[in-house]
């Protein structure tokens, strides 16, 4: 509260309390937790509880439980039938802006930083987003623009993101199923009631 105050002095700002609300990575500084700002979905929430506030104002405090995946394949993700370009295919993706390991695939948008911090090699799947944002009940249509294996740390594109894929991950021998120039549709859900947070 001191640090805030002493920033906020400047410009006559007034510190009146503090909540240690979350816990963070100390390799990025990014929540552990649920991060959802004006709808959109800043990252993912690794299974924890958390507070939601409502457009209207309401309140509630539960688990989001918010789920990714990305689909190929298909015009929307209400579809069954593939499109004539690709064979249907549904991914897990695993976590949104969290440092990348080898528990599933980890999407990183512009909000994460400059680039995926991965520590270790896997394959990096670069997308450029031709529309859409990720929001629960809601999707981002983007182009596969460039697949970058046996490497890390890629550079995210501030119009698009990077799917990370470690080698050791379940869902590894799966994603090799794309190829560059791949449309995609990547679907966030949650629980019910986090649909408007």
């Amino acid at each position: 509260a001191k640090t805030v105050q002493t920033q906020l002095a400047e410009n006559a700002g007034r510190v009146v309390g503090g909540i240690n609300g979350d816990f963070y990575s100390m390799q990025t500084g990014i929540p552990i937790g649920v991060m959802i700002g004006d709808g959109t979905i800043l990252c993912s929430d690794a299974g924890a509880a958390a507070i939601g506030i409502r457009s209207d104002g309401s309140c509630l405090i539960g688990q989001p439980t918010i789920k990714t995946v990305l689909h190929r394949g298909l015009e929307n993700e209400a579809d069954i039938a593939p499109t004539a370009d690709a064979e249907a295919l549904t991914l897990p993706v695993a976590h949104i802006n969290k440092l990348p390991a080898v528990w599933g695939a980890y999407l990183c948008t512009p909000a994460f930083g400059k680039t995926t911090c991965a520590a270790e090699n896997g394959t990096e799947y670069v997308f450029r987003t031709e529309e859409g944002r990720l929001a629960v009940g809601q999707s981002v249509t983007a182009v596969l623009a460039e697949i970058r294996e046996d490497t890390k740390n890629t550079e995210i594109p501030e119009d698009g993101f990077v799917i990370v894929v470690h080698a050791a991950c379940q869902a590894a021998g799966a994603y090799r199923a794309l190829a560059v120039g791949d449309r995609v549709q990547i679907a966030c859900t949650a629980a019910e009631g986090w649909e408007d947070v």
